[in-house]
């Protein structure tokens, strides 16, 4: 259980670290590789729900996704908050229809990513228990 545990933690440091370079001024990798932001989201989706089945082994499906929709939905909503007031870069509006088709396509594929990690943890535990 020690190395799981340790591993999620190696896992959001290296997560956060990279989103963190990424949307930084110095590199602007989300502006130079327009897959970043989908792998990124659809990761962290995944360790979402990976997070989700380790403290709660027995979570059921549902609970799985809808958790991880929540997180998304934080994301989602910190980023806004982390754009606009504090970081003056005014890139996300509600008035932006591309804003929003991002945010949108952003929570789809964590939404996505959970389903995965959930059917494969709901075969795994099938037929290994």
């Amino acid at each position: 259980m020690a190395f799981y545990i340790a591993a999620i933690l190696v896992s959001l440091v290296a997560i956060l670290g990279m989103h963190a370079t990424s949307v930084s001024s110095v590199h602007d990798w989300y502006n130079q590789f327009w897959w970043l932001d989908i792998f990124m989201h659809f990761v962290g989706g995944a360790w979402v729900a990976c997070l989700l089945i380790l403290s709660a082994p027995r979570a059921g499906f549902l609970y799985i996704v809808c958790s991880t929709i929540f997180v998304g939905v934080f994301w989602e909503a910190l980023e806004y908050i982390f754009n606009v007031p504090f970081f003056g870069v005014m890139e996300a509006s509600f008035a932006d229809s591309l804003w929003i088709l991002d945010t949108m396509t952003d929570i789809a594929l964590a939404v996505v990513a959970a389903t995965i990690v959930a059917i494969f943890h709901r075969v795994y535990t099938k037929h290994n228990v």
